[in-house]
């Protein structure tokens, strides 16, 4: 993309836009900055910076090696659980439903099983439970029923699953209608047939380490790595598909805590960076396809050029 004579700085007063269009925006002024065919809006709280924005767009403009993933895509009112309680023997949780648009805890609906069958149920993360902060999971702890092994792409069969987690499967058999309703196309993307299982799973779920990213409305980002149960198993999460993640390296290794650490902290640290993603997508919807190179970005020093930027 390079070169300054490609990259043009355009404004309109929000006024001037259909009242449709209006109502997306809070301030009066946007400002944009054109390369070609590719547009990033900026907001009003970057807008100072615009120079420092297309220093780094000329610098670093390009696809990163580091490959982002979205989470699974799961029927969460049949497939996340609430926890409530365990002991020797069981452990029991509260089911979900539908409020709207939301997924929240039906306290009238519980499942109990043994619990070595808990050894499929996962700790689920959402993209509500990323800040820059910290991750609040703990606040609001979630699971999902996610009958894979541990490195597989596809469920165990139907057969073992009975045999070795009875309740749980005895549990999703009875909702397999609705869950079969989201199976066709889900089949059909991953070449699956269980009716159990969930999508957009591969080896690049697994890891030592993650960095993840909220996928719209606002960046926001964390590291994760390994979470303690409620009943005191230590598991990896499984990520909501609202929730884009890095689980590898450039070499396609798994991702340490450190190199995840330097990814969290060029985000934070260097605001054109966040300028640029959020402005690059839909308020919506944060793109998991980075624009820029974020490995040469740490390579080069670029987190300490632009501690000022603050």
């Amino acid at each position: 993309m390079g070169g300054e004579r490609q990259i043009k700085i355009k404004q309109i007063e929000v006024r001037k836009l259909t009242k449709e269009k209006q109502k997306i925006y809070s301030y009066q002024t946007i400002k944009w900055i054109q390369m070609g065919n590719s547009i990033l809006v900026i907001k009003e709280q970057y807008q100072k910076q615009i120079p420092e924005i297309i220093e780094i767009i000329k610098r670093y403009w390009g696809t990163s090696k580091y490959h982002f993933r979205k989470g699974v895509g799961s029927k969460g009112e049949i497939q996340w659980l609430s926890y409530k309680e365990h002991n020797q023997k069981t452990i029991t949780f509260f089911r979900m439903k539908k409020n709207g648009r939301k997924i929240v805890k039906d306290t009238s609906q519980i499942l109990k099983i043994p619990i070595s069958e808990a050894k499929y149920i996962y700790p689920l993360v959402k993209a509500s439970h990323i800040s820059d902060k910290q991750l609040l999971w703990e606040q609001e702890p979630l699971y999902i029923i996610f009958p894979y092994e541990h490195g597989c792409k596809f469920p165990i069969p139907e057969e073992i699953f009975k045999q070795k987690a009875p309740k749980l499967y005895e549990y999703l058999k009875s909702h397999q209608d609705e869950l079969d309703q989201q199976s066709v196309y889900n089949k059909r993307i991953q070449d699956r047939k269980e009716f159990y299982g969930v999508i957009r799973v591969g080896k690049y779920t697994y890891g030592n380490c993650f960095f993840i990213m909220r996928d719209h409305t606002k960046v926001q980002t964390q590291v994760v790595n390994r979470i303690r149960t409620q009943w005191g198993e230590t598991k990896i999460p499984i990520f909501d598909g609202h929730v884009s993640y890095i689980s590898k390296n450039i070499h396609g290794y798994p991702l340490t805590c450190q190199e995840a650490k330097r990814i969290k902290e060029l985000f934070d640290i260097v605001t054109p960076v966040r300028a640029i993603i959020e402005g690059y997508y839909d308020n919506r919807s944060i793109g998991s396809r980075l624009p820029l190179r974020i490995e040469d970005m740490i390579k080069e020093g670029v987190i300490n050029e632009y501690k000022d930027y603050q």
